[in-house]
């Protein structure tokens, strides 16, 4: 029976020696060819300040485009009714034949769960 290896990551305690990261017991990191890996490191580390100020750069990532419509559940509380103005924007289960998997909703109350559809937009 062959062993087979494991997906599980592993920690390696490194060290940049002569322009290069080296085990810290020394020697060279006996990995494949295009590994790729995380490197954590202290911000004081970093000896490029132009770098380190890339690195920190927040980014944005559109995930969902314009006009995407999404599901919102609501749980309608007896204490807080829905204003009258309110009522018609909100859908019973039920309006959605199908189109809602239930793996999430074992408890679903059909009385005060209800939702209301939203669609993104530059609004």
């Amino acid at each position: 029976m062959g062993r087979t290896h494991s997906t599980r990551r592993l920690r390696i305690p490194v060290r940049f020696v002569d322009s290069r990261w080296e085990c810290t017991w020394g020697g060279v990191l006996p990995v494949k060819i295009g590994t790729e890996a995380e490197l954590f490191v202290e911000r004081s580390a970093i000896a490029d300040k132009a770098f380190l100020e890339t690195i920190e750069r927040k980014g944005r990532h559109k995930v969902l485009g314009e006009g995407t419509t999404l599901l919102v559940l609501l749980t309608i509380k007896a204490e807080s009714p829905v204003p009258e103005t309110l009522r018609g924007l909100l859908k019973q289960y039920d309006h959605f034949p199908g189109g809602i998997a239930t793996t999430y909703l074992d408890n679903l109350n059909p009385v005060s769960n209800v939702f209301v559809e939203v669609t993104l937009g530059d609004h």
